[in-house]
């Protein structure tokens, strides 16, 4: 997973999960331990479903058509 990019994003109020958040950022943390550099965005004012938080037409809140568009095999 480490050579594999990957973009977290984590709600700030979990409800439904309590232990999501916590999921979200064991897994992006080990990813960055074991040398990758996974990118971990908490998306506040959201709970479980986090992919609310993007109205339809606004998913480049927080750059990640570019960053993705980006990404290419090594």
């Amino acid at each position: 997973m480490k050579d594999i990019p990957v973009w977290f994003l984590y709600e700030s109020e979990v409800e439904l999960r309590k232990d999501a958040k916590s999921n979200s950022l064991a897994a992006g943390y080990a990813i960055n331990n074991a040398g990758g550099s996974a990118i971990m965005t908490e998306v506040p004012g959201v709970n479980h479903e986090t992919f609310r938080a993007f109205p339809e037409g606004k998913m480049d809140t927080y750059g990640m058509m570019d960053w993705l568009i980006s990404q290419s095999r090594k």
